[in-house]
């Protein structure tokens, strides 16, 4: 469905300014031909009122996500957009990224993790800032977040070099236990 005045809406404005056919034609033209003035105006009028702009793309913009056909053709536009401009789209996302950083590991670790910021933060805390295992501080990176990958279930902080050692041993204990056996062996 096109954006553009669909009959019915037209008939229902004319209905609604009890305008005839020739009154709305001549309204019509004189709109046609006001184009730059009308725009200037509006973009005067938008400049002065961003709160009632804001109010009032907020209550469209909620109308119209509820339409299934709306939203499908705003994502395709959005994804042409993307397309057309990707210099411009990683500028956006580089100066989006650059201002919100806790929002960007606060989605990671929701996502992820299940848990907050807030959760993260109390999690450093119990640990007093160093890794689970080898209590070392960080490096340059954060800690991070050490969890069962059956149950999800988070099993606490661990600098990336102690988390990429468990990763590398599948998260199995015996062959946890083997290496630990190897080393002692060759001590």
């Amino acid at each position: 469905m096109a954006w553009g005045l669909q009959p019915a809406y037209i008939l229902w404005y004319l209905l609604r300014m009890s305008l005839t056919p020739a009154q709305y034609a001549a309204q019509k033209k004189w709109r046609e031909k006001n184009k730059a003035k009308l725009a200037a105006y509006a973009k005067a009028w938008r400049e002065k009122n961003p709160t009632k702009v804001h109010a009032r793309t907020v209550k469209q913009e909620a109308t119209r996500s509820l339409d299934p056909v709306y939203r499908a053709s705003k994502a395709e536009r959005a994804a042409q957009w993307r397309k057309d401009n990707p210099d411009r789209y990683k500028a956006a996302i580089k100066k989006w990224q650059a201002e919100n950083p806790d929002a960007i590991r606060h989605n990671h670790y929701s996502k992820y993790y299940g848990i907050s910021l807030e959760r993260y933060a109390a999690l450093v805390a119990a640990q007093n800032g160093v890794c689970a295992i080898c209590s070392q501080p960080p490096g340059k990176r954060r800690l991070a977040v050490d969890h069962c990958h059956t149950t999800k279930a988070i099993r606490g902080l661990l600098c990336v070099n102690c988390n990429t050692a468990i990763g590398k041993l599948n998260d199995d204990p015996e062959l946890l236990r083997r290496a630990i056996a190897y080393l002692f062996f060759y001590e």
